[in-house]
């Protein structure tokens, strides 16, 4: 395949979010979307190599079985879930970036330092709650969204911290919810709830966005 066909399939690839014009941070519409061509492109690798490594021929010799348990094995039931959960971790560090980059940029306009005293609360609601109740925007959260997001930090953090850690119940049921079982088997992390991932970022990010350049707008008119 040559350079020009790469680039026409990296073209190709739907965007999930869509900056305005104007916003002030580009680089989280360009960062994300490079994360999400990378998703694109390694599950496809990845599904073809462990289809090919999975058709392995024994050699015939006594130690093969044993070694290919150890190596290809192992890989094929490993990688996808290595993906899967980095690709998440990316995902939502990206969206906390955003959050403290767009918090940074308010407390500036309004000659105000971002600080928080419910420190128990996660990472990104402390920040949503800052941006309303101090910087005055209006980013408005459904309940679903929330719950979704809750979920996927959850995931994210097992990933990072304890991959055998037991989910909490609300979580399972949420998770439940989100990706529900015709089999009634336990919820797996699988390529829909990463694509689910990308989706609920760029969604609480567009809203984000707007409501700062509402902020904005408002914030220069009132000192014009």
């Amino acid at each position: 395949m040559g350079n020009s066909d790469l680039f026409s399939q990296s073209v190709m690839i739907a965007p999930i979010y869509k900056a305005e014009l104007r916003f002030l941070l580009p680089f989280y519409e360009s960062r994300l979307e490079s994360l999400h061509r990378h998703w694109v492109f390694s599950k496809e690798f990845i599904t073809s190599h462990l289809t090919e490594l999975g058709n392995t021929s024994e050699d015939g010799s006594a130690g093969f079985q044993n070694t290919f348990d150890d190596v290809a094995k192992t890989d094929i039931d490993l990688f996808p879930s290595y993906l899967r959960g980095s690709t998440i971790t990316l995902c939502f560090s990206l969206f906390e970036t955003l959050l403290g980059d767009v918090a940074d940029e308010v407390a500036s306009d309004l000659g105000e330092e971002v600080s928080f005293e419910e420190r128990q609360l996660p990472y990104i609601n402390r920040y949503i709650r800052w941006l309303n109740n101090v910087g005055g925007l209006h980013i408005e959260v459904e309940k679903k969204q929330w719950k979704e997001l809750d979920a996927v930090r959850e995931l994210r953090n097992r990933f990072i911290h304890r991959m055998d850690r037991d989910l909490p119940e609300q979580i399972r049921k949420t998770l439940k919810a989100i990706q529900p079982s015709d089999d009634g088997q336990e919820f797996t992390i699988d390529d829909d709830f990463v694509d689910l991932t990308f989706r609920t970022m760029a969604d609480l990010a567009k809203r984000i966005e707007l409501a700062y350049w509402s902020f904005f707008d408002s914030h220069n008119k009132r000192d014009a």
